[in-house]
């Protein structure tokens, strides 16, 4: 079992169906044939370690998707318009906040988070037997249940943040009718369990691994995740503590060039905290993400060797983030491209994951990174200056992500207070974590998010990033965000399905 998390191949049905025992009449329950049972699955080392590395899949269909509700939703990027209405009027309700209960894109990321916390809470019921049973080494089943907690509680928190309220589900479903009685749990209720994960996951995940095992979860992985966390819910203080720790412990630096933490010849590097793995191929496990973020009709100017057009223009940046780089800025040029076509100028397009190799399919070996050193420096610096306005750390450390972009430091005559240093660090994030799926949260973080989205919409509306057309025109309702659209709804097939279910309100 001792490859790299990406080029395994995960089992299909296997985890799907640990939790499958329906409580019924004896003739309704025959012993299973072809799927696994928890009970009788789990009697291996290879098996426990499969279970987990089941759990890590869901990362990455996280991050080929998350961009349509976390940049896509912001003001950092919109979808192409001269996409078709099939495609287009999906992501047009997400990036106009158009109020729908039934958009793909936000099923999607309900379904596989939730397939992701089921799929941590099987292994996460039986490791502590296995390992009093001698099927587990008790370092390894430590080190696992780590591993299960760290994901669970990623796959929680992103949850929260997208619906508040959920359902809180610690333990395996094991028969049909609970699925019908579950409740929204409060998020309060919620965060505490993803603390108390990710406080286990600090206490028994190793600093390092062998190459073998790159990508699993790390201490500082943990941390990172920890301190966003706290970070989150304005624990400024616990969030410093848990910070320094990662960077007194001296595993990481800033890369020189900038356009290098992305390139899938350098990965696992120094800046890189952790990264969601894949492997171009065909085992299923590549990633494909200048092929979303390129823009219709960009064949073969922006990818020559994909054999026909297959970019999708799902991703692409406004023309207000473009205007925000400051001059000068070598953070632009790594991360921001521009095509041509005959409806538009000059359209910009993202390029930080640029490489294309394959002549025939839309796959490619980039990595995505979830957690890196410069966004580490970043909170630092804001945990710090949350606690009271210091002109010594806190410009230290912001003025470190700025001179390695190619900018002037920032003085305290110039950022003279907490609160304009805070607007210094809102900006800062925007550029240096651009199209990582940071920008939306960070709108609703620090309470900013109606008003910038209506000030976006605005320039949006009056200089749109590509032409509109009249296969979708703009609606009126475009862009006038009000304070419930700051959740997505609950899916409407959960409501269908489960009469306990209460959607968000206003929708």
């Amino acid at each position: 079992m001792k490859k790299n998390i990406y080029q395994l191949v995960f089992a299909i049905g296997v985890a799907s169906c640990l939790f499958i025992t329906l409580g019924c009449e004896d003739f309704l329950e025959p012993e299973p044939k072809t799927f696994e049972t928890k009970e009788n699955f789990f009697q291996s080392e290879d098996q426990f370690l499969l279970s987990v590395n089941s759990a890590y899949a869901r990362l990455q269909e996280w991050v080929l998707q998350a961009h349509v509700l976390l940049e896509s939703r912001s003001d950092n990027t919109t979808y192409d318009n001269q996409l078709n209405l099939g495609v287009s009027q999906h992501l047009a309700r997400v990036d106009w906040f158009i109020p729908n209960t039934d958009i793909p894109q936000v099923n999607n990321a309900w379904d596989l988070l939730f397939r992701g916390i089921k799929e941590t809470n099987v292994p996460l019921s039986v490791i502590d037997e296995a390992v009093s049973n001698g099927i587990l080494d008790q370092n390894l089943g430590s080190r696992m249940e780590g591993e299960l907690k760290f994901l669970r509680a990623f796959y929680y928190f992103n949850a929260i943040r997208l619906w508040g309220d959920v359902p809180l589900i610690l333990e395996p479903i094991t028969n049909g009718l609970q699925a019908f009685e579950i409740v929204r749990s409060p998020k309060n209720e919620i965060l505490g369990v993803i603390k108390s994960d990710l406080e286990t996951a600090v206490n028994q995940l190793p600093d390092t691994y062998d190459s073998g095992n790159r990508g699993r979860a790390t201490k500082n992985a943990a941390r990172s995740l920890l301190a966003s966390v706290l970070m989150w819910n304005s624990e400024y203080s616990n969030a410093e503590n848990t910070l320094r720790n990662i960077v007194n412990s001296g595993m990481y630096e800033l890369l020189e060039d900038y356009s290098q933490i992305f390139s899938p010849d350098n990965k696992f590097n120094s800046e890189l905290i952790f990264e969601v793995g894949f492997k171009e191929g065909g085992e299923g496990e590549s990633s494909n993400f200048i092929y979303q973020f390129s823009p219709v009709g960009s064949f073969p100017e922006v990818i020559p060797t994909l054999v026909g057009d297959g970019v999708w223009g799902k991703n692409l940046p406004t023309r207000e983030l473009v205007s925000a780089y400051e001059e000068g800025d070598k953070r632009l040029e790594a991360s921001i491209g521009f095509f041509d076509r005959s409806d538009t100028e000059n359209i910009p397009y993202i390029r930080k994951w640029p490489e294309a190799t394959d002549e025939n399919f839309a796959r490619t070996n980039h990595n995505w990174p979830l957690f890196r050193y410069s966004e580490i420096l970043l909170l630092l610096a804001e945990a710090v200056n949350e606690q009271g306005f210091s002109s010594g750390e806190p410009f230290e450390l912001l003025n470190r992500i700025r001179i390695r972009a190619g900018l002037d430091p920032k003085t305290p005559s110039e950022i003279p207070d907490q609160s304009s240093f805070r607007q210094a660090l809102i900006q800062e994030r925007r550029i240096e974590l651009a199209f990582e799926n940071k920008r939306w949260f960070d709108l609703v973080r620090f309470n900013i998010a109606t008003g910038v989205i209506k000030e976006h919409g605005a320039i949006e509306i009056s200089n749109p990033t590509t032409t509109l057309t009249s296969v979708l025109p703009l609606d009126p309702r475009a862009y006038e965000v009000e304070p419930f659209m700051l959740l997505f709804p609950i899916p409407q097939n959960e409501l269908i399905v489960n009469p306990n279910m209460e959607q968000n309100p206003g929708y």
